[in-house]
C-alpha cells in the first residue's frame, strides 16, 4: 500500500479550524499544507504525507505555479 512521503515537521502554525504546516522532504525539498486544525504536530518530528495530485500546487523558488503537468 502507498504510505505517502517522509517528512520532518518545521513548523506547525494553529489557525483555528486549520493548522498550516511547513516541512522538508530527505531532498530538502519544502512543502507546506494546510490540515484539520484539530491534528497536532510536533516540530521535528518525521511524518508521512499524501494527498491527491488534484489537490497540490508546485511553486519554483522564485514562487511562480510551476505547470500542473511537472506533478
Amino acid at each position: 500500500p502507498d504510505e505517502g512521503i517522509m517528512m520532518t515537521v518545521r513548523s506547525a502554525e494553529y489557525l483555528g479550524a486549520q493548522r498550516l504546516v511547513r516541512g522538508e522532504l530527505s531532498d530538502q525539498t519544502r512543502v507546506e499544507f494546510l490540515i484539520n486544525g484539530d491534528i497536532d504536530l510536533e516540530t521535528g518530528t518525521m511524518r508521512s504525507i499524501k494527498a491527491e495530485t488534484t489537490h497540490l500546487h508546485a511553486f519554483d523558488s522564485e514562487g511562480k505555479r510551476l505547470m500542473e503537468t511537472a506533478l
